[in-house]
């Protein structure tokens, strides 16, 4: 094994990446990943070049009340016209020296067919309603009666989820639910802290729906669906005929809108049916008289059935009866009107640990435009519409008590919840519009804006329209907003009516993004660095600089790890900047260093690389090219190895924002200093903005805004399809995104592409202190009920959100405590928290981090305890040298070595945010860290030597075994990859924090 492939899979623990990128191959004494041991990196030519000191002039960021286009219509792309210029319309493929590449891996690799409808344009793969972009169930022939893999492809239209089923025409809806916490199936093994320290558990509702809308197939067959409108809040994809069903085509039209408590169908010549229960089945055969199964189990897999719970029914026509399905005394009253109402029960975990009692007595409400019958079918267990309908069925959810102890089915009243669906149903959304609007100084301004139909056929005004807003999201930046008594649970918290088909949210733009006279703001922050840490400044500079080009010499293989590392030479290239004449030749050393990082992923080459040769024989090198199937930029070793989960799953467009963000900044900061590299890369750097956050139709490259959810103005790193939908893990890197498109747009003078970046980073800040830093004023899960997990050891856990310090991964249906670099407490704060840069004195909160003070100095204690017990005895033996089930590790020395360059990395993220409670203190314990360091690595290697090492070699396949000779193994503990951070970075954020 004489070379590293860098190989890994999506989020890979810390410890992975920091033992695969030096740990092993050092130990070994072989070159790492990127270079030979040795190398300097040094530039072409040697010589130093020569950079502008003053940055460009900046063009200041405006936006004049523009809008967020359409993406596209039933045939082809939306010829609104867009007011905002395009970043640009050069060809990808003309500009990447990668050219362009046919990309053949669907979502996760899966078997997806596009609809009707999706062909031949840029694929949206980060809207909110992707799922509906694809034939469900993926496999067709499934027999009617067996759910498939339909809610795999679930859409989330706050506050209700719904997927498709395209055998038969049918959209299943999970109505708002409570979370709990699932207990887990046995005990929690949290022994070796060097893997667990942190209980993983989730916040999720029970599993179950409410709701099938569908329609009795017609004569002609099963109907072809397309999806005929998309835009940033609503979408519409109808089932329809190809042939005349008597009076034409027949059609059914599912509307949804993020934000409205309805569901929304419009039928042409078809008989609607309605399933009301907990999902379908195979049917079986009932008996005549008591309806019941006849071989109960044994169901016909060709046809299906509902599974209901109705226990009482009415319609504006009728007073409210019970309803038996079936027994000794069937009572399935046919129903005339236009308003019907469902009571009915569903199974609830979050109700009671008691089996017997774990139901919600539930409501919902459904309203048609012209009267109409509804009569009972025994087979299917639904009911259908006496004969076909042309009109339009809305349904909401009302409301939902515990079974134990609710009023009898036919006197459950919510009459103020009701009352309000009755008044607001006739009015319903078709589409929308996004209006975008900053002219400077503190505040922005983001109105949706509703277009709308009635069930009745009269004017529409808007005035009537109910949505649902999130509390702690949209109604923080709403004050005076026009709310009503309805309420709704999500993922993310509480949602309350608000009536009117026009919303305005108010922003606050950072005060480092701003327009200002200090032109180093937006670049270098409003903080200084104080006169007594300068000489530590420059000290730890150039010893990082030279670290930097000693470890990574070419960096032209992964694309998360290699935007970090950019990254990283970044923040060297600002802090240098900022110390000023001192510094002047580190930072144009570290220009140097940069530009021939970033060349090679632009021009698809690497000429200076003398390993260049050996990783395009192992198929390792990586670059951006132009998905001509998708319409996007990505990067090439999926293709290369033909391998959709290399550089973290990027050929099926997961995580984008995070790895663009990183190359988008170091970018902007090259050519803040180099214009004649700014010019000559200016559209290749151009293609990753476009990918992310293209804002204009005028370019048919690319979708609008791809990751960005407007609605919760949050990015998006992986759509899906999922049955719990779209996530976000980090949500301070997809910050770091946006604030890469600031100062790209900056330094390429772009007026627009700013003021885009500093919205989505207004909004996707005031999201990360709502959602993700947790405190008792924000938890969304105050009615959660905490738990006790179990230890192998026989004691027990908490539980408990409410006292999270931060969430984990968050997707639309759940929220997650761990992430995917494991199950650490400093791994779930930290990724909350990372790249520390001088918009974090904005992403992360004051207050949350006032209330966790001491949760957090303790994490810091803790974790430098785990550090230093590293360097004290022989990694034989150790926690530090066993894997996480406690296997003995073959090369404990390698693995001990990984765990420090791990826990010294992420240390780095905890002390910088104790920074903002004690940046003194902080700065002189982190000092202290350093000046340790050197005895630190003698001891370990000293602890090393007669260790034993035990691995196959990559060439000859044969093992190889040992024991480690003096002067032993160097744990080279700041050569770290898995984090965005550096000595300096965390020494320059507490100096200016310090009054």
């Amino acid at each position: 094994m004489s070379k590293l492939d860098c190989t890994k899979q999506r989020r890979s623990s810390p410890w992975t990446l920091a033992l695969g990128i030096t740990g092993l191959m050092v130990a070994a004494g072989l070159s790492s990943c990127g270079g030979s041991d040795g190398s300097d990196g040094a530039p072409p030519g040697g010589s130093p070049s020569a950079y502008d000191d003053s940055p460009p002039t900046r063009v200041a960021p405006m936006l004049a009340d523009i809008t967020i286009p359409a993406t596209l219509t039933p045939s082809a792309l939306s010829t609104k016209a867009s007011n905002l210029p395009p970043i640009s319309t050069a060809n990808p493929s003309q500009v990447l020296g990668g050219g362009a590449v046919t990309n053949p891996f669907q979502p996760a690799n899966k078997n997806f067919t596009l609809v009707e409808g999706m062909s031949g344009r840029p694929l949206p793969t980060g809207k909110w309603y992707k799922a509906f972009f694809y034939q469900s169930p993926r496999n067709m022939d499934v027999p009617l009666g067996v759910p498939g893999d339909s809610r795999e492809q679930s859409v989330f239209a706050f506050p209700h989820q719904a997927w498709l089923d395209d055998r038969m025409g049918m959209v299943n809806v999970a109505f708002p639910r409570k979370r709990y916490i699932p207990k887990p199936g046995a005990p929690l093994d949290m022994s070796n802290p060097y893997y667990i320290d942190a209980a993983p558990y989730i916040m999720a509702p029970s599993p179950n729906e409410d709701l099938q809308l569908t329609y009795v197939t017609p004569a002609g067959g099963q109907l072809t669906r397309r999806i005929d409108h998309q835009d940033e809040l609503t979408v519409a994809t109808s089932w329809y005929g190809t042939a005349a069903n008597g009076a034409g085509l027949p059609s059914m039209q599912l509307i949804m809108a993020v934000g409205s408590p309805y569901i929304t169908a419009k039928y042409l010549n078809l008989t609607p049916q309605i399933g009301l229960g907990q999902g379908i089945r195979a049917q079986e055969a009932k008996d005549p008289t008591t309806r019941l199964p006849i071989d109960p189990g044994k169901g016909d897999p060709n046809k299906w059935e509902a599974i209901p719970e109705v226990q009482a029914v009415s319609s504006d026509t009728q007073p409210v009866q019970a309803f038996a399905e079936n027994g000794g005394a069937p009572n399935t009253p046919e129903l005339k009107g236009q308003k019907f109402r469902f009571v009915y029960r569903t199974s609830d975990n979050s109700v009671s640990a008691d089996p017997n009692l774990a139901f919600m007595q539930r409501v919902m409400v459904m309203y048609t435009s012209s009267p109409v019958t509804l009569v009972w079918d025994i087979p299917s267990r639904t009911y259908v519409f006496s004969q076909p309908f042309n009109g339009t069925v809305r349904v909401a959810f009302v409301n939902e008590q515990p079974i134990e102890g609710a009023p009898a089915p036919t006197e459950v009243r919510y009459a103020a919840e009701e009352a309000l669906l009755d008044q607001h149903a006739i009015e319903y959304p078709v589409g929308s519009s996004i209006n975008l609007q900053y002219a400077g100084g503190d505040d922005a301004t983001v109105r949706y804006g509703w277009r709308t139909e009635t069930l009745d056929g009269s004017t529409a005004t808007g005035g009537r329209l109910l949505m649902a807003a999130f509390d702690q999201l949209h109604l923080k930046s709403m004050p005076g907003a026009p709310t009503v008594a309805l309420k709704y649970r999500s993922n993310f918290g509480t949602m309350t009516g608000v009536v009117g088909n026009s919303w305005t949210q108010t922003l606050k733009i950072p005060g480092v993004l701003q327009q200002s006279p200090q032109a180093e703001q937006l670049w270098q922050g409003a903080g200084t660095i104080k006169a007594a840490d300068r000489a530590a400044l420059l000290a730890s500079l150039r010893a990082d600089a030279a670290t930097l080009k000693g470890y990574v010499a070419h960096c032209n293989y992964e694309s998360y790890l290699c935007g970090k590392y950019v990254g990283n030479i970044a923040r060297l290239v600002l802090i240098a900047a900022q110390l000023g004449d001192e510094a002047r030749d580190t930072r144009n050393e570290m220009l140097d260093f940069l530009k021939s990082t970033l060349n090679p992923w632009f021009d698809a080459k690497d000429d200076d690389d003398p390993e260049w040769g050996d990783k395009l024989t192992k198929k390792m090198q990586d670059y951006f090219r132009y998905d001509v199937t998708n319409g996007g930029t990505v990067t090439n070793r999926p293709f290369l190895q033909n391998d959709y989960e290399q550089d973290f799953y990027n050929a099926t467009y997961l995580d984008h924002m995070f790895h663009y963000g990183y190359f988008l900044y170091a970018s902007a900061v090259l050519g803040r200093y180099d214009a004649t590299w700014r010019g000559q890369y200016k559209e290749a750097v151009n293609t990753l903005a476009r990918d992310i956050a293209n804002y204009s139709s005028q370019d048919t490259y690319f979708p609008i805004t791809r990751t960005y959810d407007w609605f919760r103005m949050q990015n998006v790193a992986d759509a899906g399809p999922d049955a719990n939908g779209g996530n976000t893990e980090s949500s301070s890197e997809a910050i770091h995104a946006d604030y890469g498109l600031v100062l790209w747009g900056a330094a390429t003078g772009n007026p627009e592409m700013q003021a885009m970046g500093m919205i989505m980073a207004a909004g996707e800040i005031r999201s990360a202190q709502s959602m993700y830093q947790v405190t008792p004023a924000n938890s969304v899960f105050q009615d959660v009920t905490p738990i006790d997990i179990p230890l192998t050891n026989g004691g027990t856990v908490r539980a408990d959100p409410n006292e999270l310090i931060t969430v984990g991964i968050k997707r639309f249906n759940l929220t997650e405590t761990q992430v995917f670099f494991g199950q650490r407490q400093t791994y779930r704060v930290g990724i909350q928290i990372l790249p520390i840069s001088p918009l974090s004195a904005y992403i992360l909160s004051r207050d949350w981090a006032s209330h966790h003070a001491t949760a957090l100095l303790n994490l810091e204690t803790s974790d430098t305890a785990l550090f230093d017990k590293l360097f004290t005895a022989s990694p034989v033996g150790a926690q530090c040298g066993t894997a996480a089930n406690g296997t003995p590790s073959l090369m404990p020395a390698a693995d001990c070595a990984g765990q420090a360059r791990v826990l010294y990395s992420w240390r780095q993220i905890i002390n910088s945010v104790n920074g903002l409670n004690d940046p003194e203190g902080a700065f002189r314990r982190y000092t202290g860290y350093m000046n340790k360091l050197d005895q630190q690595t003698a001891s370990f290697m000293a602890n090393s030597v007669g260790t034993p090492f035990s691995y196959v070699d990559a060439n000859t396949h044969q093992q190889v075994t040992g024991t480690y000779a003096a002067p032993g193994v160097n744990p080279d503990v700041l050569k770290d990859a898995s984090t965005p951070s550096h000595n300096t970075n965390v020494l320059w954020w507490l100096s200016t924090l310090k009054q």
